[in-house]
């Protein structure tokens, strides 16, 4: 019983641990990065549902400081057996690049996933600030990762917070564009 407890108080302060080190720089991530290229961001999680560990990696260009509009790519990794990992898709237009935020910079806030679905979260602007996020899901019968929403909302920082005006984005592919074809479409 103390053997268990034991290891029971360790895995808690321990798995902590050991995920922010996978979130750093696993080596098994290595493969999927291209020369001239670093990971930005990382969350894993069993999107498909099959009980293996998928990850969504965020890259950015290594030189982004010279070039701030330079494409971020965005790879879904998708675990199997022995803790491998396949890509899936990637798509370089999801996430913003670093020059797209306005005075505020870097628009890009992180990955969330829940269950099926993983979200993209953005924020920029100045006086008038904005939100935009960016969701897909896992689609079983498609096989597939679809876009499920792309919204946010814009607001004058001078004014009162009921001021928000929600944005829609892509609200005709909503359930139907998939990841790898997403980009930003005239409505």
């Amino acid at each position: 019983m103390k053997k268990l407890l034991t290891f029971v108080i360790l895995s808690l302060f321990t798995a902590p641990l050991f995920a922010q080190v996978l979130k750093v720089a696993p080596s098994r991530l290595k493969p999927f990065i291209p020369v001239g290229y670093s990971i930005l961001a990382t969350e894993t999680g069993d999107l498909n549902h099959d009980s293996y560990a998928d990850v969504i990696l965020v890259l950015k260009y290594n030189h982004e400081a010279d070039s701030d509009q330079a494409a971020r790519p965005l790879l879904i990794l998708l675990g199997k057996p022995g803790g491998k990992l396949s890509l899936f898709a990637r798509n370089d237009s999801v996430v913003l690049c670093k020059g797209c935020g306005g005075v505020f910079g870097d628009p890009f806030e992180g990955i969330d996933i829940k269950g099926r679905y993983f979200s993209l979260d953005h924020y920029g602007g100045s006086r008038f600030r904005w939100t935009r996020i960016i969701t897909f899901k896992y689609d079983p019968v498609k096989k597939d990762f679809i876009l499920h929403k792309d919204a946010g909302v814009s607001y004058d920082d001078t004014l009162p917070v009921e001021k928000l005006a929600t944005q829609l984005y892509n609200k005709k592919a909503f359930d139907k564009m998939r990841f790898k074809d997403y980009r930003e479409v005239d409505e």
